[in-house]
């Protein structure tokens, strides 16, 4: 692979400050076992880094081309789709998602009883955009 900070636009010393930070804050404590971090910036690849291991209990580092696998990447390209159309003045953060999602109108949430139980009352606000964004709907798989 062909790495080339002048060329993307980026300080070469800079960009190995994410190595520093990576490898201290995440891979000697072994918050992570490993990862991969790419830096491009109009189609040039500025930094690249492959960190760690890609199996900690064969000590096999982690390789230019280690495959991985990654779930539930749909959050973070749903937030740059949302991010995008909030750019373009499409919605406001603080908008009630039953705007756009006529049927979440008035939706009830769980309240825990002190006996353990949960009923459902009235919700103190709507649901907004911004709380789908942060992950605080309060959605769940199912009630306890």
């Amino acid at each position: 692979m062909k790495i080339d900070a002048d060329a993307a636009g980026f300080d070469p010393k800079r960009l190995e400050r994410i190595t520093e930070h990576l490898a201290r804050r995440y891979i000697e404590p072994q918050k992570i076992s490993g990862c991969q971090t790419a830096v491009v910036r109009h189609g040039e690849v500025g930094y690249f880094s492959s960190l760690g291991s890609m199996d900690l209990e064969r000590g096999r580092p982690v390789r230019e081309d280690t495959i991985w696998r990654i779930y539930s990447m749909t959050k973070p390209i749903t937030g740059v789709a949302l991010m995008t159309l909030y750019e373009r003045g499409h919605f406001q953060l603080g908008d009630p998602v039953h705007r756009f999602i006529p049927e979440w109108n008035d939706l009830k949430v769980a309240e825990r009883q002190p006996d353990g139980s949960t009923r459902l009352v009235e919700a103190e606000r709507p649901m907004s955009v911004g709380d789908a964004l942060m992950h605080m709907t309060g959605l769940g798989w199912g009630v306890d």
